[in-house]
């Protein structure tokens, strides 16, 4: 992206529309009615059940830790990316359309589709990293979590997504294609080298490697604990329940970060294409399922939402009452 700010020559001679015409391949090969339609029914569902996740993580409750702001910093940003994925997307494959079709519309969608990425990937680093100090150290986690320290890591996030961005390239969704690839002229040109993102591969090899090295070394920081007797005799139910529920999405960011950085090597094959586009979109609202499933506060929260609309009646659990939660919740790792 740079190229477009800085060399536009550079830019126009390989972002140029004019040396085909998009409709050698005839419009009704580029359609993907069925794709689209099963994508856009998916994606509906997938928002209503991140709407209601995200509603349960922004209670006062849940919303004073740090932990729970770089949720909810983690699902908003899922949120987007399943309309960047699971709207727009669709909807070009079933209008046919291609990066030559809009070029401008094209660009600004691959841009914020691989930016997000980005900067949902490290939110996942840094959400592992503080649930296992919290494990380890509370003390510690406070000193790099509390307060506005939260939104220093969120903001350092974004901001290196967004540099990312102009030094690598978006990645644009082409129905010739049936995805989202580097090379907007996939189906019409041979691959052009310029096109291979090394910033977007090599990211996606340091995302998985600080995630297991994260669990690693305070897997073996908590074994120590316990071997001399410095660790307490029992973790908390609810900090460990948070911390399967956090172990489960980053492992599941690995296996997204590994397929999408080899995805474009087999570009060739639709079905492998069309599979790995099924499995990012529900990778998206994974972490939504999990809350749901694995964490009662948050699920209780939506429940009582649920009540409400149906009923018309709020129902508040004593647990849940937020003038008593709010005098409790005076630590990072509230749950």
């Amino acid at each position: 992206m740079d190229d477009l700010i800085f060399n536009r020559s550079v830019f126009n001679a390989h972002y140029n529309c004019g040396m085909y015409d998009v409709d050698s391949i005839p419009l009704a090969e580029r359609r993907h009615i069925v794709h689209g339609s099963c994508m856009l029914g998916i994606a509906v569902v997938l928002e209503l059940i991140c709407g209601l996740c995200l509603y349960g993580i922004s209670r006062p409750q849940h919303i004073s830790s740090a932990s729970y702001k770089l949720m909810f910093a983690l699902e908003l940003s899922e949120m987007v990316e399943i309309g960047v994925v699971g709207f727009a997307a669709p909807i070009f494959g079933i209008l046919g359309k291609v990066y030559c079709s809009n070029p401008i519309l094209s660009y600004v969608h691959g841009a914020a589709g691989v930016s997000i990425w980005y900067f949902e990937a490290q939110i996942s680093v840094v959400l592992a990293f503080n649930r296992c100090i919290i494990m380890y150290d509370t003390n510690c986690a406070r000193r790099l979590f509390e307060g506005y320290k939260v939104f220093v890591y969120i903001f350092v996030a974004a901001l290196l997504s967004l540099v990312m961005l102009c030094y690598g390239g978006p990645i644009i969704y082409s129905a010739a294609g049936g995805g989202f690839f580097f090379d907007p002229h996939i189906g019409y040109r041979p691959f052009d080298p310029y096109f291979f993102n090394k910033l977007h591969f090599i990211f996606n090899h340091i995302i998985p490697v600080a995630l297991i090295l994260n669990y690693v070394i305070f897997g073996i920081l908590i074994y120590r604990q316990q071997k001399f007797g410095r660790r307490r005799q029992m973790i908390a139910q609810k900090e460990m329940s948070l911390f399967l529920q956090i172990s489960i999405i980053c492992f599941l960011t690995v296996l997204s970060c590994i397929g999408y950085a080899y995805e474009g090597f087999f570009d060739e094959y639709k079905a492998l294409v069309t599979a790995t586009a099924y499995a990012y979109l529900f990778y998206l609202g994974s972490p939504a399922f999990v809350y749901l499933l694995l964490n009662k506060s948050i699920r209780r929260a939506v429940a009582n939402l649920m009540i409400r609309l149906v009923a018309g009646n709020y129902v508040v659990h004593p647990e849940t009452d937020t003038h008593s939660t709010n005098k409790k919740n005076t630590k990072t790792d509230s749950h």
